[in-house]
Order: structure tokens, then C-alpha cells, then sequence
């Protein structure tokens, strides 16, 4: 802003600031050939400077000097009140409810600079962080953002309409921003219709569009639709009644024609119709699967993106204290493996030799240990190990208290681990094990720990997020011991690819997708109540 003032120094009577968009933004207004002089000046300064083509009149320069005192008079039956909605003005920089934006003032909004980051700086430091352009186009949302980082403040801002672009989408995609940012929306306004909300799935989306034409509808889905409770004008999704439409026609086709279909009709199928449903349907459960295939001879550290062995790496153990992290690193020691093993503090510290210290909820600690330990690519890292989760408190004696010690221990810690290890520059990225103990409800266990679980919903988020990382969820029997480091150990050395593991009474389960199996449930429910 001083270079711009000293620039018009000796060209005040044609030339003024029209506006201050940003700590480096400034337009300039007024007669032509000055405007052109100045800005041949700033240029061969090495200043960046550029005419605005689409402007056909000089606002806010001393062209509008002559206009002041008319519009003042024009203006005069101008009587304002004040606003429900606090506004800051960008002639003052100062807040104000409206009942001063007279004939004067907007005399004063004419001729005087637009002091619009004055204006934004001031909403900034009241604590607002969240901007909306409301223009057929945005031109200040990059001014915004300007003022945001001068602040040394993160925010966001969000445009209303942009060229070239349909309207509704770019209105619909600001919302939606809005909407995740906490802010609270009437749906009712744009779904007047009944609706529900639904739980989005938790992968990215493909953006690949499936839709059934109603052209494909054979000819006889009426009677079909009607036996099911559905009609042509029933609200029910077009999926649906397609998709049982055809299953009927498919399985009461007899030589080519249809049959059956008086019973369809007399069973008043829309109750049949979740029965025959259930067979198109999967769900998570845990299968009995074999002793994975071991990887015990070590190998050139160009194979350690697909096996955890190497000759020259290290394996970085955030152990309990329960013992079991300690005979694990005893088995890797016996093949000549290295380990370093990190232990939860309140501080960070090299304790000794291959023994580091660290605090769970300080993301830098853990990107000191990854840069301490792993200087550079001398040593590769050949897995990381996380067992901090089995230092939390057994279910019978879980908590309020013991479960906020265990978020630390637990996700907090994890969360920081992975944001350490995506920011390493690995040579080859290490495969991460989250180890958890009594997590998941496997083989019929009458309690879970439900300290440890959360872990397990953060670590299917890495798996999406961070493919790389290979992340693997390891759950093991409620009564392990360090008798079990060679269960662990197995399953450190096996090559196969799977991501969720438990290991109950020297049986292995592994996560698999199968038919829903259909479970009969009561036909009424009784209430009582609380005693």
C-alpha cells in the first residue's frame, strides 16, 4: 500500500485507491493516461500490476467528485433502520446495524476506497472463519483467502455461482460445504418431500452413474407391481420394484411363459417380498481360515514391498508392557532381525540402545522417532508394530476415566503414527500392524473390549486413506500372554494379503464378506419397565 500512495503522489487531482482487497491487493481509479503513467511506473518497478478491462467507469476516483453532492440530494427520502444481521462496512471497516447508510453514506460509498480487507480483517479477528461470495462470478474470493493467511488464521471460502458452471450444482456443492463444516441446514427447503438420511459409505466415491431406464420394464410388471403392494404411482424406488419384478418373472417362468402368478397375487406378496430378498444379501462375519504361509527366509530389500523380511532393516515395536513385545523382539533378535522398541511417556527420550520413550499425544514425538531411528536409507524399516492399545484396562474394569487413557494409548497415538510415517520419505513404505487384544466379538466371547474397538473403525479408515501403509488389524485372545509372541510373530512373517485377523484358542479367523444368513425373529415384543 505504500508503494501504491508514493506512486500517486504527484497524480492526486486525476487519480485515488478505488479499493484494498488484500494486505497486497490494491485497485487504483481514475483518468485514463495517468492511470496508464502510473502503472508503467510500478511495472518497470517489478511490480505486478494489470488494467481491468470489463470497468466502463472510474467509481471511487475524483470522477465522481461531481455526483456527490446530486446523489446526496436524490438520496435525501432515503430513511434506513437497522438490520437483524450485523454487517461490516467496507466505507467505515467497522460494524454497524445499518441505520446510518443514509444519502451520505452511500455518496461516501461511491467516492471513497472500498476498504475491503479492513472489512474482512475485522470478521477474521471476531473469530469467523467460514466466507461466502455472492456474485455471479467470484473475483474476492482469492482476497479473502490473502487476509486469512495475513492473520495467520484457516479458513474456508466458498463461492455462490461460477461461470461457466450450472448454477445448481455450484450452489448444491457450497452447501454441502457448509453442511460438513457444522453449519445447520433446512432440508425441508430443498427435499420438500418426505426423505430420511442414510449413512454414506465409508470408501470414495466411484462418480459412475447407475440407473434403470423404465423402457427395460417388461410388459408384464404390472400384475407383478400390484401383487407386491407397489403401483405406478407408489413413491418406492425404481430399483426395487424392477429388480422384484424380474425375480418374479424369472423363477414363475415355466417353458417360456409365465406362472404362478395367482399365487403371487393371493400371498399378498409385499410381506413375501423381504423373505426373498434375503438370499441377494451379504454381511461381515468371521471364518475359520488356515496358518498363513511364512516368509522366513530374508531376501534383498527390493522384495520388502511385498514380504516384512529384510536383511538390513529395523522393526519398530510400540510395545506393552505386558511382556509379549519383549519375546516378540527375542523371536526376531533369533533370526538376526533388529528392533527398536518405543515405549508410552510423558516425554520424549533415547532411553538406551534400541529403547525410546515418547508421549502418546505429541505428533512430534513421533516424528522424531521416525527421523532419529531411520536417519536415512542406510537401515529400511521392515514393519511397524503397534501394541500400545494392550496396556489399556481390562473390560470389567473399564472406565470413564480409563477409556480417555485409552484413547491416548490407542487411536491418538495411532493417528499421529500415521501422519509421521506418510510425511517419512521412505524408500519402501513399511507395512503398519495394529495389534489389539479381546477388540472383536469372534468366537461368541461375552464381552468385547470396548476400549480397544475404536481402533479397529480408525485403522479401516488408514486401509482407505493410506493404501500404502498396508495397515492390518490384528486381534488377539482376551487371555494372551507373552506365550503368544509366536502367534504374533507368524503372522509378521506370513506373505498373504489380509487386512483383519483374530487369533482365538490357537485358531485363526479371518473377516470375510458372506450371504446374509437369515435369523427368524419373534413375532411380538414385550416391554417392561424399569425397576
Amino acid at each position: 500500500m505504500t508503494q501504491v500512495r508514493q506512486a500517486l503522489a504527484r497524480y492526486e487531482s486525476w487519480l485515488s485507491v478505488a479499493a484494498i482487497n488484500g494486505p497486497t491487493s490494491t485497485v487504483i481509479s481514475g483518468e485514463p493516461t495517468p492511470l496508464k503513467e502510473v502503472l508503467e511506473s510500478l511495472r518497470a518497478r517489478g511490480i505486478f500490476c494489470h488494467p481491468l478491462e470489463s470497468v466502463s467507469f472510474a467509481s471511487h476516483s475524483p470522477q465522481m467528485e461531481p455526483l456527490r453532492r446530486e446523489l446526496v440530494q436524490r438520496l435525501a427520502g432515503v430513511k434506513p433502520s437497522a438490520g437483524s444481521v450485523p454487517i461490516v462496512s467496507t466505507v467505515t471497516g467497522r460494524q454497524c446495524d445499518g441505520r446510518d447508510f443514509d444519502g451520505t453514506y452511500w455518496a461516501r460509498n461511491l467516492r471513497e476506497p472500498v476498504l475491503f480487507s479492513a472489512a474482512v480483517e475485522r470478521l477474521v479477528k471476531a473469530g469467523h472463519e467460514v466466507f461466502l461470495e455472492m456474485s455471479p462470478h467470484p473475483v474476492l474470493t482469492g482476497a479473502v483467502s490473502q487476509c486469512l493467511r495475513h492473520c495467520g488464521r484457516e479458513g474456508t471460502v466458498l463461492a455462490s455461482l461460477r461461470r461457466g458452471e450450472k448454477a445448481r450444482e455450484v450452489m448444491l456443492a457450497s452447501l454441502a460445504r457448509l453442511y460438513v463444516l457444522g453449519h445447520p441446514v433446512d432440508w425441508r427447503k430443498l427435499y420438500p418431500g418426505a426423505g430420511r438420511c442414510v449413512r454414506l459409505p465409508a470408501y470414495p466415491w466411484q462418480r459412475e452413474h447407475y440407473w434403470l431406464d423404465a423402457r427395460d420394464t417388461h410388459a408384464g410388471a404390472n400384475s407383478y407391481s400390484a401383487s407386491l403392494g407397489y403401483s405406478a404411482g407408489s413413491r418406492t424406488s425404481s430399483w426395487e420394484t424392477v429388480a422384484w419384478e424380474r425375480r418374479c418373472q424369472r423363477q414363475h417362468r415355466v417353458r417360456g411363459r409365465h406362472a404362478g402368478v395367482a399365487r403371487v397375487e393371493q400371498d399378498a406378496g409385499r410381506a413375501r417380498a423381504p423373505e426373498a430378498f434375503t438370499d441377494w444379501l451379504y454381511e461381515p462375519r468371521w471364518e475359520p481360515a488356515g496358518q498363513p504361509e511364512l516368509h522366513l527366509v530374508a531376501g534383498d530389500v527390493s522384495s520388502l514391498s511385498y514380504h516384512p523380511v529384510c536383511e538390513q532393516g529395523i522393526w519398530l515395536i510400540f510395545a506393552d508392557g505386558g511382556g509379549l513385545a519383549a519375546a516378540l523382539e527375542t523371536l526376531l533378535a533369533a533370526r538376526g532381525e533388529t528392533c527398536v522398541l518405543a515405549l508410552p511417556a510423558g516425554r520424549y527420550e533415547r532411553a538406551h540402545a534400541g529403547r525410546y520413550l515418547l508421549d502418546p499425544a505429541s505428533p512430534r514425538d513421533f516424528e522424531r522417532l521416525i527421523a532419529d531411528v531411520f536417519p536415512d536409507d542406510a537401515r529400511a524399516c521392515c514393519g511397524v508394530v503397534h501394541m500400545w492399545s494392550l496396556e489399556v484396562a481390562p473390560p470389567a474394569a473399564t472406565t470413564l476415566a480409563s477409556l480417555d487413557a485409552a484413547l491416548d494409548l490407542g487411536c491418538t497415538s495411532v493417528l499421529h503414527l500415521v501422519q509421521a510415517m506418510v510425511r517419512a520419505k521412505w524408500r519402501h513404505v513399511p507395512r503398519l500392524w495394529l495389534v489389539t487384544q479381546g477388540a472383536q466379538a469372534v468366537a461368541g466371547e461375552s464381552e468385547i473390549s470396548v476400549a480397544q474397538s475404536p481402533l479397529w473403525g480408525l485403522g479401516r479408515v488408514v486401509s482407505q486413506e493410506h493404501p500404502e501403509l498396508r495397515c492390518t488389524r490384528l486381534d488377539l485372545d482376551p487371555d494372551v500372554t507373552s506365550a503368544h509372541a509366536g502367534a504374533v510373530f507368524r503372522e509378521l512373517m506370513s506373505v498373504d494379503e489380509e487386512d483383519e485377523i483374530a487369533l482365538r484358542h490357537d485358531r485363526r479367523y479371518v473377516h470375510r464378506l458372506v450371504p446374509y444368513l437369515h435369523r427368524a425373529m419373534p413375532r411380538e415384543s414385550f416391554f417392561e419397565p424399569d425397576q
